[in-house]
């Protein structure tokens, strides 16, 4: 099991890097923007393009990063209260459904790339190709549904194990 929470982990991390630097690539755009429109009095061509496809990046390649660092929105104020056998069996079902739910979101995901294949779709204005960006989408919700599939297991095996039990619980 560390074997494969390492994997996750370095997957997970890889990806809070490639969000940082979509997101920096969205403030050197608008800032290049907005001098070459105020100053120069010439927009970036495309740079609308560019930051609305980089966010697309960003949004995407965050979820993982955030589920392993326990970012998500959690209602644990029952959680607190419950027997640690029964709060752990809680978390490992919701977080095997929700494995499973983004298990269906990524073969949806999937399905569409194929028709953004199939078709060349391509953005308007600087007419690039948006498959690269329809793959990335793929591979993280891939890579998100994983993470979640790997907290439901760590859940579940903190059900007899009270150290690990008290670790996860502290996250609450």
């Amino acid at each position: 099991m560390k074997i494969i929470r390492k994997i996750s982990s370095a997957m997970n991390m890889l990806l809070g890097y490639v969000t940082f630097a979509a997101f920096f690539v969205i403030m050197a755009f608008i800032v290049i923007n907005v001098f070459m429109r105020f100053v120069l009095d010439s927009p970036v061509l495309g740079a609308y393009e560019i930051v609305e496809q980089m966010m697309f990046v960003g949004v995407f390649c965050s979820f993982a990063y955030a589920q392993q660092q326990g970012s998500h929105i959690r209602v644990s104020m029952l959680l607190m209260h419950l027997p640690r056998p029964v709060s752990m069996a809680l978390c490992g079902l919701t977080s095997l459904l929700g494995a499973g739910i983004l298990g269906v979101l990524s073969y949806a995901a999937y399905k569409q790339l194929l028709i953004v294949i199939a078709k060349n779709y391509t953005s308007a204005m600087l007419k690039f190709s948006l498959t690269p960006f329809y793959v990335l989408e793929v591979v993280c919700s891939v890579i998100f549904a994983f993470a979640v599939l790997v907290d439901a297991i760590d859940y579940f095996t903190a059900i007899a194990d009270k150290e690990r039990a008290q670790e996860l619980a502290s996250k609450f």
